[in-house]
């Protein structure tokens, strides 16, 4: 083999050497991301909560015990009331806000409303006369007038953004096609709801 063609061959081997390393980084090229974050530990806030609580008006006969009005305005939690029901059609509503004053949207949470089943409440009395109440007995929980979901019962879903209020409204009542009342009288315990709201998406 002559000597040029030994020059060539090892210039042939040398040239195959470099492209193989160079195939062989791009293949392990190594992609780096360097990143931060700041958290501003007043930028947002979570603040949702009942306020103006209007006093109940008794309709027909019912009446309020003294000293059971609903209260709890600026809190999470509204209690207090007792309501004396003597008569079909008798009922007593009371309305309130529940005001986000925080800067997070907020919405209710899925399955986050609960009601009551009047069937499952604690009543106390005689067996026929329980049996009377639980049958005719009614509770509910709705948008007020004036909400733009007015008498609609909150919902999974229903937004309560930054700054907004939505005014619900409160009602316990004997139905009035009722055709029997007890003979004594009976006591209701347990009488209660939540609405559970989560985070919501910002605002487009």
């Amino acid at each position: 083999m002559g000597e040029k063609t030994k020059n060539a061959l090892i210039a042939l081997l040398i040239i195959g050497l470099v492209s193989m390393t160079i195939a062989y980084a791009a293949l392990t090229q190594q992609l780096q991301i360097n990143a931060g974050a700041k958290v501003l530990n007043k930028s947002a806030t979570w603040d949702i909560h009942f306020a103006n609580v209007v006093a109940g008006t008794p309709v027909g006969y019912a009446s309020i015990s003294q000293g059971k009005s609903l209260t709890g305005t600026g809190t999470t939690t509204l209690s207090g009331l007792e309501v004396t029901l003597k008569a079909p059609g008798d009922s007593l509503s009371y309305t309130f806000d529940v005001v986000n004053n925080g800067s997070i949207n907020a919405k209710i949470n899925t399955n986050g409303v609960s009601i009551p089943n009047i069937a499952n409440l604690t009543v106390t009395g005689s067996e026929g006369d329980v049996a009377i109440v639980k049958s005719n007995l009614e509770y509910s929980l709705v948008y007020a007038t004036g909400d733009v979901n007015a008498g609609q019962t909150p919902a999974a879903g229903d937004t309560l953004a930054a700054g907004q209020s939505r005014k619900l409204k409160l009602t316990i009542s004997y139905k009035s096609n009722a055709t029997s009342l007890p003979s004594n009288d009976v006591t209701v315990s347990g009488i209660n709801a939540h609405i559970d709201y989560v985070q919501d998406s910002p605002s487009n």
